[in-house]
């Protein structure tokens, strides 16, 4: 479709108040003898359009008595007709109000014949100018274009084509707005603090357009789902004018709002643009989604992964969340999925990974692809919806995994930015994806800590870091103390200790050697501690890593 061009020419001394209203000028088929073009009286005398006279870019006609005379009263129009238009039988017949002055150009064609590229000029009988107007580049073949307001300067946005198939010729133009015809301005809401917290309260702002003659008043309402979160008044709002209104809306939780702004105007005649739906987010200030698995050096054939788990004590929706590697220019979206408190969430490439999943594990799928993770290392960061991050991990090969098997998180309470809560997973599977970590501590002590020394040892019998000493410091005055190693692939080995009856500190040694006495190989090996309060009962855990670094001679 082709646009409108308007130009307008320069500004001329009116002798009279009559300006151009519409003009018809494209009809389909033939456009003669159909052309007109209507002027419109904003005086408050009459005017005589006798030797009046109207040219376009080749030619100039003077106005002639239509049989009704010349005189155009105040607030009328009058139509100007090519001089061959037949009234009783022509295509406006019960189309023209039967009290428009009708008069005609002195031949069969206004000036040259008007066209898709053309101008007007309308001159008093002593040839001054009383409107001008050009156009270029017409569409809409039977369509007039119409005057807007007939009290605003002549500007392109003033104009518009019509909405009536011949026009309005004598009457009101179809595209005069109405009376009362108020708009909200849904591009312009904003709100601030640009980056809002639990603790902000936050302030809407909206710009109001009046599209109507009349002085408008009205209120501006902000709510969400049913509740009234504010609302603000304006009053005397003159046509064609805007304002911003500015509403205080209170405080939010974390997380995306929806929230629908709203615009009261007694008699408006067109609602649609009374209203938006405005995305409001507010940032977490507190962990809810953490990272607690990561498959970066997959066997083949299987997706790489990353497993969130979910923190919030409430159902916590995910849209909005996005995550990267350290090409944090690339974001991933995660699906709008509701999930609740202890979920396990899987995100990976596709849907291979549904065989290795619980039956109830959620696996998503980014419609923004998976990054590819480094063998050797990688960051990953987890944003929530105000891009704010939430977690993040910088993670090395000697933190654990790597060789087909996964990086797992101790606890999913734990800070992820630190390698000692994290380590390789000893599952048969070489992974627990959408289930509990195989390394999984599911008490956290509340103090205490376990030492290993020397890490790597090496038990070749040279008397140079032959046995690996564990130190342990618990939390309790007395307790019994169960000590266990794993291999890499989770088997147990050997047992240092069950229930045994321990003060709060104390030391156990390995020798690399497996309960059945054979000499344990080179490796990775996971040493877990559980001590029970012998007063309480309470418990507390640890798991840690050794590495066996020669096999014993």
């Amino acid at each position: 479709m082709k646009v409108l061009l308007i130009i307008f020419f320069a500004s001329f001394p009116l002798t009279a108040q009559l300006i151009f209203s519409e003009i018809m000028f494209d009809l389909e088929g033939s456009d003669s003898p159909n052309e007109f073009v209507e002027v419109y009286n904003s005086g408050t005398d009459s005017v005589d359009l006798s030797f009046w006279q109207i040219s376009d870019k080749f030619s100039t006609d003077e106005l002639v008595d239509g049989g009704m005379g010349t005189i155009i009263l105040p607030d009328r129009y009058a139509l100007i007709m090519e001089g061959d238009y037949d009234e009783a039988a022509g295509i406006y017949l019960n189309l023209i109000p039967d009290s428009v002055l009708i008069v005609r150009v002195d031949d069969s064609s206004i000036g040259n014949g008007l066209s898709a590229s053309d101008s007007l000029f309308l001159s008093d009988s002593t040839g001054v100018v009383s409107d001008s107007l050009g156009w270029s580049d017409i569409s809409a073949s039977g369509f007039s274009y119409e005057r807007k307001r007939l009290d605003h300067s002549n500007t392109v946005a003033n104009w518009a084509t019509s909405l009536d198939s011949l026009g309005t010729p004598g009457f009101l133009n179809s595209v005069t707005p109405p009376p009362v015809d108020a708009a909200l301005i849904a591009s312009s809401i904003i709100h601030s603090p640009e980056n809002p917290t639990l603790s902000d309260v936050v302030t809407l702002t909206v710009t109001i357009f009046n599209e109507g003659t009349e002085t408008i008043s009205g209120v501006m309402e902000v709510t969400e789902t049913s509740d009234l979160l504010g609302s603000s008044s304006f009053t005397d709002l003159s046509d064609s004018d805007t304002t911003d209104i500015a509403i205080s809306i209170g405080t939010f939780s974390s997380g995306q709002h929806l929230l629908t702004v709203s615009l009261l105007v007694n008699g408006d005649a067109d609602t649609t643009d009374n209203f938006a739906v405005y995305s409001l987010t507010v940032q977490y200030t507190e962990k809810v989604l953490t990272l607690n698995e990561i498959y970066y050096a997959p066997d083949a054939g299987i997706a790489e992964f990353i497993e969130l788990a979910v923190l919030s004590s409430d159902q916590l929706d995910l849209t909005g969340w996005h995550f990267s590697d350290s090409d944090t220019s690339n974001l991933r979206y995660l699906p709008g999925e509701t999930v609740s408190a202890g979920d396990l969430i899987v995100i990976s490439n596709d849907s291979s990974l549904l065989p290795h999943l619980p039956l109830n594990g959620i696996l998503l799928v980014s419609p923004d692809g998976f990054p590819t993770l480094n063998n050797s290392g990688d960051d990953i960061f987890l944003f929530d919806p105000a891009g704010t991050v939430n977690d993040s991990i910088s993670f090395s090969d000697d933190w654990g995994g790597g060789d087909g098997r996964s990086l797992e998180k101790l606890n999913p309470q734990l800070d992820s930015p630190d390698p000692d809560n994290w380590g390789t997973c000893t599952a048969v599977e070489k992974m627990s994806p959408g289930s509990d970590n195989s390394i999984l501590v599911e008490t956290l002590p509340e103090a205490g800590n376990i030492l290993l020394d020397p890490n790597p040892f090496s038990p070749d019998g040279d008397s140079f870091e032959d046995e690996l000493r564990i130190s342990y410091s618990l939390p309790f005055a007395q307790a019994y103390l169960t000590m266990q190693i794993f291999d890499s692939i989770g088997r147990e080995v050997r047992t240092l200790a069950r229930n045994l009856v321990t003060g709060a500190e104390g030391i156990l040694t390995w020798d690399g050697r497996f309960d059945h006495g054979n000499r344990a190989r080179i490796g990775i090996y996971i040493i877990k501690v559980e001590a029970v309060d012998q007063s309480t009962g309470q418990s507390v855990e640890w798991v840690k890593t050794a590495v066996l670094a020669e096999v014993l001679r």
